[in-house]
């Protein structure tokens, strides 16, 4: 990874992160409703919206 990072922006484990796109992988009832790709940023609230976690419990981690 350290090698190919030079050329494709991946890498391992670091606060060097981007808004792009990642894909989502989902399966069960539902998921042909789901995107198959989402920016970063937004996969954090997408996943507790979709499970139905109160997000003003983890009020902490929003920006």
């Amino acid at each position: 990874a350290q090698i190919l990072s030079k050329h494709n922006a991946v890498s391992w484990a670091h606060t060097n992160h981007s808004g792009d796109y990642v894909e989502l992988a989902t399966y069960g009832p539902g998921s042909e409703t789901m995107p198959g790709f989402i920016k970063n940023y937004e996969l954090h609230n997408f996943m507790l919206e979709a499970t139905g976690v109160n997000q003003g419990k983890f009020a902490f981690m929003t920006a």
